[in-house]
């Protein structure tokens, strides 16, 4: 019991480590925005003067924009549940606010269910391209996360399209950095909700292209470890997952195997 218990554990562990580090550079990366777009210290900030605008001081070369104007902003909808031409054998991505609260992280590759092409057809939802920033606008009000396939989502969501102006990641940054402006705009009695109406309103410093150029090319690499992290933790869960009642039942037999169970007992 203890072998196996120490087989399960190792993965558990490694799960973490991977889950802490997946942490540490999505903060990273949030820090690096805040420092450079929300406090204004970006690469030569001390050769820039700040000048008045309706948002307060802002850098002279930058100017004020809204959501609406800045990017493409969709929503979503459900296929009638009652119809299974719509849901079995479903192939594409489609999104609760569950799948995000659950998952926790900046990236999601596939949501709990999927629906079939008619059962887009037969909705309102739209089918958004991979690298576009979801985000929950009800109930769990701004949960963020940015999709790595293409999915669509049911209308718990207002679902940001990047461009070449604004990349997926400056706009998840921007909207976690804009969340309590999100919270204040949100209404409802049984359960708060933000409109894409009121969402486009948002204000915000919008600054120069190259700026944001030297941000991206600075994040990806972080980025792209954190894909990899969530990528092997998934993949660490499903093997953990099947080794555990084939390990229980004894069909996989570890009592010979030299494992070291000690650091349970410690």
């Amino acid at each position: 019991q203890r072998k196996i218990a120490s087989v399960l554990a190792a993965y558990d562990e490694l799960i973490e480590k991977n889950a802490r580090r997946i942490q540490i550079l999505e903060d990273m990366a949030q820090a690096l925005y805040r420092e450079w777009f929300v406090e204004y210290r970006f690469p030569g900030h001390e050769d820039v003067e700040l000048v008045d605008s309706e948002l307060g001081a802002i850098p002279m070369g930058w100017h004020v924009s809204t959501f609406g104007d800045a990017f493409q902003v969709v929503g979503g909808a459900t296929p009638s549940t009652k119809c299974p031409e719509y849901w079995d054998g479903g192939t594409i991505n489609w999104y609760t606010p569950s799948d995000l609260t659950r998952h926790g992280h900046m990236f999601i590759d596939k949501s709990s269910r999927r629906i079939t092409q008619a059962g887009l057809d037969a909705c309102s939802a739209t089918l958004f391209p991979a690298g576009s920033v979801m985000m929950t606008s009800r109930a769990t009000l701004g949960v963020l996360a940015i999709n790595t396939e293409p999915a669509c989502t049911n209308q718990g969501f207002i679902t940001v399209l990047p461009n070449e102006r604004l990349p997926a990641a400056f706009i998840y940054f921007l909207l976690a950095s804009k969340a309590a402006e999100i919270e204040a705009l949100a209404s409802g009695a049984t359960f708060k909700e933000i409109s894409k109406r009121s969402f486009r309103t948002i204000r915000f410093a919008l600054p120069p292209v190259d700026l944001v150029t030297r941000f991206t090319k600075l994040t990806d690499p972080m980025l792209g470890l954190i894909r990899n992290l969530i990528r092997q933790n998934a993949n660490l869960r499903a093997t953990r997952d099947l080794l555990l009642p084939r390990l229980v039942s004894g069909e996989i037999d570890v009592s010979n195997l030299d494992i070291d169970t000690e650091w349970l007992v410690a």
